[in-house]
């Protein structure tokens, strides 16, 4: 279940591992997204998740009335206990990720993400 709060641990965009500034804790309730991006400032997203696929998927979408700069993100994720992996375009024209890595260009970044809570 990805219901809970989750602490980013390790993030990667482009085959670039990169090192974190500060604490990012998302929480995810029902289908809604709710943290601060790594980017900075708050924000609600909606969530969509796709468990009969293989990888499970997940997209990350826009709320209606709100722009922002990718209105829907598609994602494959793998859930191991309290630890959570995400591999994610960030560009909309690009197709979902088939695999849990990144590359130049490739326009995909990785998250690892450990549960902290409920």
């Amino acid at each position: 279940m990805l219901q809970g709060h989750w602490e980013v641990v390790a993030f990667e965009e482009n085959g670039v591992k990169k090192q974190l500034d500060r604490r990012i804790v998302l929480r995810v309730n029902g289908t809604r997204l709710d943290g601060h991006p790594l980017f900075g400032g708050f924000f609600v997203r909606a969530l969509q998740v796709n468990v009969s696929k293989h990888p499970k998927q997940i997209d990350v979408l826009e709320p209606r009335g709100v722009a922002w700069k990718w209105p829907r993100t598609h994602g494959v994720y793998l859930l191991e206990e309290n630890a959570l992996t995400v591999c994610s375009n960030r560009n909309p024209g690009l197709e979902r990720p088939r695999e849990f890595a990144t590359w130049p260009g490739s326009g995909l970044v990785l998250i690892t993400l450990t549960r902290v809570g409920d």
